[in-house]
This record gives C-alpha cells, sequence and structure tokens, in this order.
C-alpha cells in the first residue's frame, strides 16, 4: 500500500464507527433524538390511572388496559360502560361560526350535485385534493 491510502485508512481507526465493521464495510450507528413525552390531552386521562407497568386502569371500575392499548379503546369502554361518565367528557367543537349556506328549499338541487361531483371523482379517478385548488373553490366559491 502507499503511504497515502496507509494515511487515509489510518485516519478512520480513531473514528468511533471504525470499530463496528463487517466484512470491510463501516457500520454507521445513527443516534436518534428522544421522543417528546405527550401530554395526555384526551378526557379519559382524567378517570383512568397509569400504572409503573406501562398499564392503565379504570378508576371507576378498576378495568385493566395493556401499555399499548390505545386512548380510543380506553374511551369507548367509557362510552358503552360509563355512559354518564362519558356523557360529561368535552368535546372538540368548531372554533369558528358555520353558517349552511343553502336553505331546505335547495336541499335537492345540492344533493343532485354533490351525487354528480362524486360520480366525475370516481370515475374519472381524480384526487379528491382538487377540491382545495383554487380553481376548483373559483368555480364553487
Amino acid at each position: 500500500m502507499s503511504s497515502t491510502s496507509d494515511q487515509f485508512y489510518s485516519s478512520f481507526a480513531n473514528d468511533s464507527f471504525a470499530e463496528d465493521t463487517c466484512e470491510g464495510e463501516h457500520l454507521i450507528e445513527e443516534k436518534r433524538p428522544k421522543k417528546k413525552q405527550k401530554l395526555a390531552s384526551a378526557p379519559v386521562h382524567a378517570y383512568i390511572k397509569k400504572l409503573e407497568d406501562g398499564t392503565h386502569i379504570c378508576k371507576i371500575c378498576n378495568n385493566r388496559w395493556g401499555a399499548n392499548t390505545s386512548i380510543s379503546t380506553i374511551t369507548r369502554h367509557f362510552e358503552k360502560k360509563h355512559p354518564l361518565t362519558f356523557k360529561d367528557f368535552p368535546r372538540n367543537n368548531l372554533k369558528f361560526p358555520y353558517s349552511f349556506p343553502y336553505t331546505s328549499a335547495d336541499k335537492p338541487c345540492v344533493e343532485s350535485l354533490d351525487h354528480d361531483l362524486l360520480m366525475c371523482f370516481i370515475i374519472n379517478q381524480l384526487p379528491f385534493s382538487l377540491v382545495e385548488e383554487k380553481s376548483f373553490i373559483k368555480l364553487f366559491g
């Protein structure tokens, strides 16, 4: 080997990834940043207790769920088993005023237009994101 190649290869000797080799290939491990811990924002969190082993327990009936059980499953438990408590859960309501731009007299025409547009999207295999285009909004805006 030439001295230039010796210098090149020896420069890797002090690098941390040089120790992890597999048939001459260098393996580089990425260090990923730790995920931020999510805050318990679902209303159901006030009615469950998280245990040290990661499982959850219902404070009302002591029903237990595994560590990987989703919040939607636990919320469904409250909807079915504790309907009075579930009824008091805060709802995510629209934060802006909304009024329906059509009257009940317009309903048949609007439903027909909705159906025709949907069929146009399906038959022509158009992406539904088309409704966000400025030209589409201008057409129906």
